[in-house]
């Protein structure tokens, strides 16, 4: 009987572009498609290739083919968590879906940075203005400290972030974000809030459970 292969943590390391073209190259090949949308934190590897290791950092690549969520089983199947893809790149690819973008700002697919894999395979990844509002409206820990994390290096500006939140969250919502995005920018926003913006007031209680950027999905 031939020795088990063994087993695949879910471990995070830093990601890099390169690692984005394996995943869409793989994808291609297990569906037949050839053009994915890259959402959750692992977008940055489009939009921003050159961000700190800290924002790069993730154990998984959320993608999927637009309007192809029958197929979001199939990508996890076969490239998930303790796959053979899993266990040669050291990280894993997640199938998504177009539910994956409800919570991201009106026209958000229009805004996609392209990224070119080779072969006739390409991705488009979340903006990362577009990604930032939908963390904050998802509102989990590991959103809000990678929102913290994106204002912090400079590669979101918090205080057009915060426009884009009142413009686009939903009435009964928007405080409620507004305070989110304010515990994990801190005082980044007086010095980024543009002239004449009303100040983004609200609540820190939220602060204490925010830890130190983490990698996140």
């Amino acid at each position: 009987m031939g020795a088990m292969a063994p087993p695949v943590r879910d471990s995070p390391r830093p990601l890099a572009l390169d690692d984005l073209r394996a995943a869409l190259r793989a994808a291609a090949a297990v569906t037949g498609l050839g053009a994915f949308r890259v959402v959750g934190s692992a977008a940055v590897l489009g939009t921003a290739p050159g961000a700190p290791a800290g924002v790069r950092t993730s154990a998984d690549i959320d993608l999927y083919p637009e309007g192809r969520d029958d197929l979001q089983s199939l990508i996890t199947r076969r490239l998930g968590l303790g796959s053979a893809f899993h266990r040669d790149h050291g990280f894993y690819v997640d199938g998504a879906g177009d539910w994956a973008g409800e919570k991201a700002p009106p026209g958000w697919g229009s805004r996609l940075a392209p990224v070119d894999a080779g072969g006739g395979v390409t991705g488009g990844c979340m903006s990362l203005p577009d990604l930032a509002a939908m963390k904050v409206r998802l509102g989990r820990p590991k959103d809000l400290a990678y929102v913290g994390a994106l204002v912090r290096h400079g590669l979101v500006d918090g205080a057009a972030l915060g426009d884009l939140i009142r413009a686009h969250s939903p009435p009964g919502e928007r405080a409620r974000d507004i305070a989110r995005l304010e515990s994990v920018a801190g005082e980044a926003f007086p010095a980024q809030r543009a002239p004449g913006a009303p100040p983004i007031g609200g609540p820190q209680a939220m602060a204490a459970e925010i830890r130190p950027p983490a990698p996140t999905a």
